[in-house]
């Protein structure tokens, strides 16, 4: 379209209700995600995911709150690998103290070891108890 339309810029934003089914030892069920793709074309691409996964721990009765996840990337990765990369940093934080900073950083440091992300940004929001709380974090890896 951007060529059709001798334009200079083109810019695109899509959002969806993801459905994945839960993992056997949760229950059966469907999980569901919601995300975002927005892309522009200009002198260079840049397309970002973002992805809002919620957290309910152990210890909490119900929605503890959510992850929204945001990335660039270097290479393809799959809408449900970084599902479950992010559920599985989650799982891997809540095991030691569940905090907003502890989970954030958690996720932080499982997006820097993946090769297939350039860019990421993460928010991880706690919702119980009638407050919330939020911490952020922002990287660029390449």
């Amino acid at each position: 379209m951007k060529d059709q339309l001798d334009a200079e810029a083109a810019h695109l934003e899509v959002r969806f209700p993801y459905f994945l089914e839960r993992a056997a030892e949760e229950g059966s069920g469907m999980d569901r995600y919601e995300c975002r793709l927005h892309g522009s074309l200009q002198e260079c691409d840049d397309l970002v995911m973002e992805l809002n996964v919620p957290i309910t721990l152990p210890e909490s009765m119900g929605r503890w709150g959510y992850a929204q996840v945001s990335v660039r990337f270097n290479e393809f990765i799959w809408l449900e690998d970084l599902i479950g990369m992010v559920q599985q940093a989650i799982r891997a934080g809540s095991e030691r103290t569940a905090s907003v900073e502890s989970l954030c950083g958690q996720l932080g440091d499982a997006l820097k070891a993946t090769s297939e992300v350039s860019w990421f940004r993460v928010e991880v929001e706690n919702l119980a108890g009638g407050c919330s709380t939020f911490a952020t974090v922002e990287s660029t890896l390449s």
